[in-house]
């Protein structure tokens, strides 16, 4: 067995410490939760659409089938991108399997929801009526790119100076706050001011070009791109992807019929949360696969173990990061730098989607209460 040296026994046991600090950090939720709960339970259901029908009907009517296959669908894609080339080879039996089921669910569910089997076209879960709407389509699919690209910038931002920098848990949250204050106002200015410029096309199309500007600026970097450059595109990516963020629930409040107002919102629930879970999950398949292919490439002929590269690509122990010459860990930093870097053509795309949106949107002004 090998015996660790100081410096390594120093590294694990920071590396024990900062998960247990995370697990630890975790039990907030349920602080939260508590606080929040009687919230939902005892105020929220006086003030809802079905507030005068009894619970258990409304228990018996909910969609369950529709519920489990459109959880099923996601978590089906999310195991499937994990695992594709990163545990399993693409061309393993076990990642075609998962494909497979993945496809075969996906299309159950849209016959499920398309046909209202075991539900009503009132209660399923999907809100169908919402794919006849031109405008309700655009904006969910805006909503889609916009999660995206906020998603996958407040991962990889952190990631990126984690392993080029060797930034520890509170640095590299700071790293990301010029992307989060400018996500934050230009969300709060979009809301306060659309109801004055309400022309809602030229929102998404503003955005798009802020966030693809920004998001192409990001796939250019290297690990000498001084910090303060940096700072700059993760503002104009913060302030694109803010500017329609939640901009779409006010514009479909106005576009939905009388009497559909809940479900047009639940449609852009499922773009936003959906949007962001999809990204997340290729980015990560694109992040270990490109990326051990380039740390591969790069630590050629020195000895790592295949495992030994994916441990440094997953950002825990490796001996490669905590136990090798500093030429090494320059080759590494620039190597996953480069990848992380490569990985913003997801960003690019979702930036892309929003600007396509906001030009294929009619060019009409909506009259908000």
């Amino acid at each position: 067995m090998k015996r660790l040296g100081a410096g390594e026994c120093w590294l694990q046991t920071c590396l024990e410490l900062y998960q247990l600090t995370l697990e630890r950090a975790f039990y907030i939720n349920l602080v939260f939760a508590a606080v929040t709960a009687p919230i939902y339970i005892l105020w929220f259901p006086r003030h809802g659409v079905h507030r005068h029908q009894k619970i258990l009907p409304r228990i018996r009517n909910l969609d369950w089938f529709g519920a489990i296959l459109n959880a099923a669908t996601f978590a089906l894609f999310i195991v499937s991108c994990t695992y594709s080339g990163s545990q399993w080879p693409w061309d393993s039996g076990s990642v075609i399997t998962l494909w497979v089921m993945t496809g075969v669910v996906v299309m159950i569910y849209a016959l499920q929801q398309g046909t209202a089997f075991l539900t009503t076209k009132e209660d399923r879960i999907f809100p169908v009526w919402c794919l006849k709407s031109r405008s309700l389509v655009l904006l969910f699919i805006g909503t889609a790119g916009s999660s995206a690209v906020n998603f996958f910038n407040i991962y990889y931002i952190p990631l990126f100076f984690e392993f080029t920098h060797g930034d520890g848990a509170i640095e590299v949250a700071v790293r990301l706050l010029p992307f989060i204050f400018l996500l934050i106002f230009c969300a709060l200015l979009s809301g306060a001011l659309l109801s004055k410029l309400n022309l809602y096309a030229a929102w998404y199309v503003v955005s798009g070009v802020l966030a693809l500007v920004g998001s192409v600026l990001m796939f250019l970097i290297t690990t000498a791109t001084s910090v303060g450059n940096i700072y700059g595109f993760e503002i104009l990516i913060g302030a694109g992807c803010g500017l329609t963020l939640q901009l779409a629930y006010s514009i479909a409040l106005v576009k939905a019929p009388a009497g559909k107002a809940t479900s047009a919102i639940s449609f852009m629930n499922v773009a936003q949360l959906g949007g962001g879970a999809v990204a997340l999950a290729i980015a990560g398949t694109i992040f270990q696969n490109v990326g051990f292919s380039n740390l591969q490439t790069a630590l050629d002929g020195r000895g790592y173990t295949s495992g030994e590269i994916r441990a440094a690509l997953a950002g825990g122990y490796s001996t490669i990061i905590s136990n090798s010459t500093e030429e090494v860990r320059a080759i590494t930093s620039d190597s996953i730098g480069t990848t992380i870097a490569s990985v913003y053509g997801i960003s690019i795309s979702g930036a892309a989607t929003v600007l396509a949106v906001g030009l294929l949107m009619r060019w009409e002004k909506v009259k908000m209460a």
